[in-house]
C-alpha cells in the first residue's frame, strides 16, 4: 500500500469534507444498502474520519461490533478522540493486508478507497475474504479518469456476493 501521510490539519480538512451534503447523502445510501441489524459485525475499510462507522455502530448496537481500518494514524487518532461506543473500534492498518481471520464480518464496506490504493484487486479480495458466507458488501468509488477501470469494476461485480451495491 502506498501509505497516505495525513497531518492533523489535513485530517481536520477531510473531516469537514465528509460533513458536506453529498458525502452525507452517500453515507445514508450506504447505510440503506447495508440494511444492518442489531448484533452484526461490520468492517469499514478506509474508515477516514469515522462518521460511517459511528452510524453503523448505532445500528448494530452493543450486541454488535464495528471496526474501522484506516492507513492514517492521524485520522484514527481523530476518531478515537470522539466519545465512541464500546462496540466501535478503529485500527491503523493496510487495506491490502487486513490482520483478521477469514469470514469474520457480516458486512464489509469500502467507500472512497480505490483512488488511494495501487492494488484495488487486493483490497477487493481482502473485503471478500473477510465476509461471512451470505454477508453483504458495499463498495463506493467516485469514478473519474484514473486507476479504477471498467475491468476492475467488472471484477467487483462478478466476484461479489449477490447483495453488493456499487456506486459510481
Amino acid at each position: 500500500m502506498s501509505g497516505l501521510e495525513f497531518t492533523d490539519a489535513a485530517a481536520k480538512r477531510l473531516e469537514k469534507l465528509y460533513l458536506t451534503k453529498d458525502v452525507v447523502a452517500q453515507r445514508s445510501e450506504t447505510l440503506r444498502q447495508l440494511a444492518l441489524v442489531r448484533g452484526e459485525r461490520v468492517l469499514d475499510i478506509g474508515s477516514g474520519p469515522g462518521f460511517l462507522c459511528e452510524s453503523m455502530a448505532a445500528l448494530v448496537g452493543s450486541e454488535g461490533a464495528v471496526v474501522g481500518i484506516e492507513i492514517s494514524s492521524d485520522l484514527v487518532a481523530m476518531c478515537e478522540r470522539r466519545n465512541q461506543p464500546k462496540c466501535l473500534s478503529f485500527v491503523v492498518g493496510d487495506a491490502t493486508k487486513i490482520d483478521r481471520p477469514d469470514a469474520c464480518f457480516d458486512a464489509v464496506v469500502c467507500a472512497q478507497v480505490a483512488e488511494y490504493v495501487p492494488d484495488v484487486d487486493r483490497v477487493i479480495s481482502e473485503a471478500l475474504r473477510l465476509l461471512n458466507p451470505g454477508g453483504r458488501t458495499v463498495m463506493c468509488h467516485e469514478i473519474v479518469a484514473g486507476p479504477l477501470c471498467a475491468s476492475q469494476l467488472a471484477k467487483v461485480i462478478s466476484s461479489s456476493p449477490k447483495e453488493c451495491w456499487i456506486s459510481g
